[in-house]
């Protein structure tokens, strides 16, 4: 496993080093990751692609070794765990600040997480609707209803045929060691009200990365 997970973790940042992009360990557990990649994306003028890869120790859902003294064998079990997972922050043109994280463990899981406000702020944007922004929050719109059926319309979005091709970018150099199968909501469904994260499991069985 360890082996596998340092090939992850090499052609995974590979990424940022092919386009000269920092990557940057986050030891503050506190710290929001976010932030710190829209200050790099302020700084360095990111308008459209990758920021930043931010790396953490967190925990995750993998899989460890179990001696099962009444059966007098081992077992392969399911376990909370710790392990560095690695944070790709793009500046994407329709979502805007989004980012891919991806688990170092095995079952190398990849979330996407996109900011429902934030896409549909850049909505409003495109149909020339004014509205007042307050961080996160929209605190004002002209057209609510307009603002509404929009953020409706984010709801019967074709995530597959949106993320599949977003998820090769933070991990098209691991070639035959990843491949995503499915994606499936892990958030909650409502766009317009916050962040929605979708998860890609990966199976056990190695292969080529295909879309799904």
């Amino acid at each position: 496993m360890n082996q596998q997970t340092e090939q992850v973790k090499k052609a995974s940042l590979a990424v940022a080093d092919g386009q000269g992009r920092p990557v940057q360990y986050v030891n503050d557990p506190s710290a929001r990751k976010e932030d710190i990649a829209r200050q790099i994306a302020e700084r360095d003028g990111i308008k459209q692609g990758l920021v930043c890869v931010l790396t953490a120790v967190e925990p995750c859902c993998s899989f460890d070794i179990h001696r099962n003294r009444q059966k007098k064998k081992l077992e392969l079990v399911c376990r909370w765990r710790k392990c560095l997972h690695l944070y790709h922050y793009y500046q994407h043109p329709q979502f805007g600040l989004m980012h891919m994280r991806l688990q170092t463990w095995f079952p190398f899981n990849l979330w996407c997480c996109l900011n429902g406000r934030e896409w549909l702020a850049r909505q409003l944007d495109e149909q020339k609707i004014g509205y007042r922004k307050r961080e996160n929050c929209l605190v004002a719109v002209e057209d609510i209803g307009r603002a509404q059926e929009l953020a409706d319309e984010q709801l019967r979005t074709d995530w597959a045929g949106i993320l599949d091709p977003i998820a090769p970018r933070c991990i098209r150099s691991i070639g035959s060691c990843l491949s995503i199968t499915r994606w499936t909501t892990t958030g909650p469904a409502r766009t317009a009200s916050g962040p929605v994260t979708f998860c890609s499991r990966v199976p056990r069985r190695w292969r080529s990365y295909i879309h799904s």
